[in-house]
């Protein structure tokens, strides 16, 4: 009886260690695939095709956060201050792409002492918009002074021109839209720098003795390639 209990603990201290090999490989690749991604991430500030991985960064975070609970619940104790390192590292770095989002400033940067101030709100009205002129009625709700629209399709168009406001297209679906504000002078693009820039509209504004030019821009995605060694 001693011998058999002798042979089962040993049986279960042997199918023990055989399982730690997945929780090891587990762990491991999650660090390694948030670590990568976040690299790649971190690479888009030269590579704009890049870029498009920092639109993932929580999901790096959360796999940075799985492979540390895996490690620390499963790992053995070879592989576990690897994989505690790998997890670590990928937290810090996840962090630090969704930190700067969190802590910016989104107060109103104008100077008290400015001798104008202007209300500006830029939205993405979206291709989709099923509901344009209440998407146009909020916006006018807000009272502002200068709306910079992407997707600016004609329905919303006509929407934003029936409560008042004057309109500034750009390239593409890019537009302003003022309201109260005296437009001044064009600015004339030359025609060999359109194929270089992205989707944009500019305008040029004079308003309490002050005159400000208004660029608004939307960029493609990054896997869309247009314009992105320019923007």
């Amino acid at each position: 009886m001693i011998n058999a209990a002798k042979r089962a603990n040993r049986c279960v201290m042997r199918c023990k260690a055989q399982s730690k090999p997945l929780p090891n490989l587990i762990s491991l690749a999650l660090g390694v695939i948030a670590l990568g991604g976040e690299a790649l991430a971190f690479a888009g500030s030269g590579k704009p095709r890049l870029d498009l991985f920092s639109n993932f960064a929580p999901f790096w975070l959360l796999s940075a956060a799985a492979s540390l609970i895996v490690s620390l619940a499963f790992g053995s104790k070879r592989a576990k201050p690897l994989g505690l390192c790998l997890a670590l590292c990928g937290i810090a770095a996840a962090g630090a792409l969704l930190l700067p989002e969190y802590l910016r400033p989104t107060k109103s940067m104008a100077d008290p002492g400015a001798n104008v101030r202007l209300k500006l709100i830029q939205l993405n009205a979206w291709r989709k918009n099923r509901s344009p002129d209440q998407t146009a009625e909020w916006l006018s709700a807000q009272s502002p002074d200068i709306v910079t629209l992407e997707d600016a399709g004609s329905e919303i168009t006509k929407a934003m021109l029936k409560r008042g406001f004057m309109v500034k297209r750009g390239g593409a679906d890019t537009a302003i839209f003022t309201r109260g504000l005296k437009a001044t002078s064009a600015f004339v693009i030359p025609d060999a720098d359109w194929p270089s820039l992205p989707d944009f509209a500019l305008g040029r504004y004079e308003t309490g003795g002050e005159k400000f030019t208004v660029i608004a821009v939307h960029l493609e995605r990054p896997i869309k390639g247009s314009h992105i060694g320019d923007a």
